[in-house]
């Protein structure tokens, strides 16, 4: 029934920032027992447990951690809900959560997945609480910063943090939003630091090895992909020339790895990237290739579509691995017909070509 008692005095304790030595002049006690009570070395006697819980505004039994097993589930119940769903319905993910907050004020699991659906679920051009949301943001993050202790949490609300202040810069016009981000940057650990990279080399069970290895290898082909794509694609200084033989060249490495045709990671990529080519090809005048790269990119994206939510592997690096596929609000063929009919650089001739309309026709 104690277990969790020495936890909950703690983590109450943080929460309205006491330290020990207050925490011990309001209950009479010396600062040593309410360590020793945090440390699980000694408990109170059953006569004071009333008075801490009136003090920390919580029941007995919510002090005891009586209801800890129960709470545990639930919070799990949450943190499948968002794994699931937070692609495939990010409003309903968002409603979901903002009760799991109001459940569960304290969990940090929770807090940083809040934290994310808030940056995420709504476009900040049409968010009219978005210096609300913003600064619920940025109170998650100093929340997690000050009293989370589990480093992966930490590392997470970094990551989302830097993200959002580059993003406010962006949106705001104000700089020092941007400062901010950087600074939080510099002090995260660089590449050769992660888990993914020290787990190839320090994990000795043979089978969880190869596992890292196959792990990393694919994170290193989707970050490159993103790499290249932050280097040149999105950067109108590089000649369509340029950004042609970079894709190319990214699309050659992957198509050397995935010779089974199932992309893992990279299947995203790798529609992007041909129609990519596509609009490329067709800025400087190759219609020809420009319709072979777009259909490439309209097969691919129904055979993503048609993928099993579990399908196994057999290319070299990743054979006897799974592929899970994501759910997501629109379909991969829905997500192409739109970036190829209204965002992609085309003219109104080359889409009234019956080639460009057999793409299409993929599409539907």
């Amino acid at each position: 029934m104690t277990i969790y008692l020495g936890e909950n005095i703690k983590r109450l304790r943080r929460e309205n920032e006491l330290t020990q030595e207050m925490l011990a002049d309001f209950l009479g006690v010396t600062f040593q027992t309410v360590s020793n009570w945090e440390r699980g070395e000694s408990y109170p006697d059953i006569t004071i447990l009333p008075e801490i819980a009136s003090f920390f505004r919580v029941s007995v039994d919510e002090l005891l951690g009586m209801n800890e097993s129960e709470a545990q589930i639930k919070i799990q119940e949450y943190l499948d809900f968002y794994d699931k769903m937070k692609v495939k319905d990010a409003q309903l993910t968002f409603e979901k959560f903002q009760q799991a907050v109001k459940d569960f004020p304290s969990d940090f699991r929770i807090l940083v997945r809040y934290m994310e659906i808030l940056m995420y679920h709504k476009n900040v051009k049409d968010n009219p609480d978005y210096e609300n949301d913003s600064r619920k943001i940025i109170s998650i993050y100093e929340n997690i910063q000050k009293h989370c202790t589990d480093d992966s949490i930490r590392m997470w609300s970094k990551r989302l943090i830097c993200e959002h202040l580059h993003s406010k810069a962006y949106f705001t016009g104000n700089n020092e939003y941007q400062i901010q981000s950087e600074k939080i940057l510099s002090g995260m650990p660089c590449l050769i630091d992660t888990k993914d990279y020290l787990s190839t080399m320090l994990i000795s069970d043979m089978p969880k090895h190869y596992e890292a290895c196959s792990n990393l290898i694919e994170k290193t082909l989707f970050l490159l992909n993103n790499t290249v794509s932050h280097y040149c694609y999105y950067d109108k200084n590089f000649s369509a020339e340029y950004n042609i033989e970079a894709i190319e060249k990214l699309i050659d490495i992957a198509n050397i790895i995935y010779t089974d045709g199932n992309y893992g990671k990279l299947w995203h990529n790798m529609i992007y990237d041909y129609g990519h080519l596509g609009h490329f090809y067709f800025s400087i005048g190759d219609n020809e290739n420009a319709l072979k790269n777009l259909r490439k990119s309209a097969v691919l994206a129904g055979k993503y579509d048609e993928l099993p939510d579990d399908s196994e592997r057999s290319a070299q690096f990743f054979e006897g691995m799974h592929y899970e596929k994501k759910h997501q609000r629109k379909t991969m063929r829905e997500r192409m017909k739109y970036l190829m009919t209204e965002k992609y650089p085309l003219s109104d001739d080359f889409k009234s070509t019956s080639g460009f309309r057999e793409i299409l026709s993929l599409l539907e």
